[in-house]
């Protein structure tokens, strides 16, 4: 199937929600984000799905990630710590996605800046 026809947007977490619903915090997403891209031929055998597809996923996962640590940390957080790991994972999102084909480093950019666009408060007070 040319997977490239299926649009994906930035929420359809698909089948990785089933997975996710199981973690309940923010470092157990990233843990589940972080194993699937350590193991992305595997994981895309297991799930019937092409590897770019699955790397999209753990993009999509991390995201998850970062707007749980966001509620986890609402009150406590160190804002310039904040912004500083936040921008690092971005630019790491995006490293990551610069060994794929051009649509898939496109749809991750497109994760960043609506994570980007979520936190653009924070990010400009800085």
């Amino acid at each position: 199937s040319n997977w490239k026809q299926k649009k994906f947007s930035v929420d359809d977490l698909g089948i990785f929600m089933a997975r996710v619903k199981e973690c309940h915090t923010s470092d157990q997403i990233f843990t589940l984000s972080k194993n699937t891209l350590e193991n992305l031929p595997v994981r895309a055998k297991q799930l019937g799905l092409h590897t770019d597809e699955v790397f999209l996923l753990a993009m999509k996962t991390r995201r998850l990630a970062i707007l749980k640590k966001e509620e986890e940390n609402l009150n406590k957080a160190d804002p310039p710590r904040w912004v500083a790991t936040l921008k690092g994972h971005f630019n790491t999102m995006q490293k990551l996605a610069a060994k794929y084909d051009p649509d898939v480093q496109k749809w991750t950019k497109e994760i960043v800046d609506n994570l980007r666009e979520h936190f653009s408060d924070i990010l400009e007070e800085i």
